[in-house]
């Protein structure tokens, strides 16, 4: 009987310690919703109203300033960060965070410029063989400007691109990205400089024409 008893004192004892373990060194891994929620008598002293919570220090402990998810996400220029907060019914403490990745963005040209620009803005990598995907068939893509992130890799490679200004493939060191960007210059050739060509003789050709019927 007395063997019983004294188990049941050490689980017990076993069990508040536990509790005390984790309310001291555990709370640092909830996020201030779930400490608030979870854990009444944990508060920081804060008049600040955050929707993701607070921010942490190097320690994991919690201070007075709103945490940002996009504050160290870093998007294209055709994508923005979107926050994404889990319910609380599909995850734990360790995991229920607010999220942030980078989300494509329509764009689309003006009106009086949509029949001359009608391309799609999106990342979608090229192939070196020369092959696009529907999204970057058709002359528009030799009319996108070179994206920066093509110049911002690690492993800077010989490239091509073409310059509408000029007429011409121009090359430079970077890596593959979507839209005008060839690994080769005789596709940019290909793809973009014989289309050019063939607009200028359509142009001269109306051009006789026009000429012609005045005279």
């Amino acid at each position: 009987m007395y063997t019983a008893m004294s188990l049941g004192l050490i689980s017990h004892a076993l069990i508040l310690l536990i509790i005390s373990v984790v309310l001291t060194e555990g709370s640092s891994l909830l996020p201030s919703y779930a400490k608030k929620e979870l854990w009444p008598y944990y508060q920081i002293k804060c008049d600040l109203k955050c929707m993701y919570g607070y921010k942490t220090d190097m320690e994991g402990q919690y201070f007075c300033k709103c945490y940002d998810p996009c504050e160290n996400i870093y998007c294209h220029s055709s994508s923005k960060c979107v926050v994404n907060v889990p319910k609380r019914t599909d995850c734990d403490w360790s995991s229920c965070k607010a999220k942030a990745f980078c989300q494509e963005t329509k764009t689309r040209p003006k009106k009086k410029n949509r029949k001359k620009y009608l391309w799609h803005l999106d990342n979608t990598p090229q192939r070196d063989d020369g092959s696009v995907t529907s999204s970057e068939k058709g002359h528009g893509v030799c009319h996108m400007p070179l994206e920066e992130e093509a110049k911002k890799c690690t492993k800077l490679r010989k490239r091509w691109y073409f310059d509408p200004i000029s007429g011409q493939c121009r090359k430079f060191r970077g890596c593959r990205t979507g839209g005008n960007n060839f690994g080769r210059k005789k596709r940019c050739k290909r793809k973009c400089l014989s289309k050019t060509k063939l607009a200028k003789r359509k142009g001269h050709s109306r051009g006789r024409k026009s000429r012609r019927f005045i005279k």
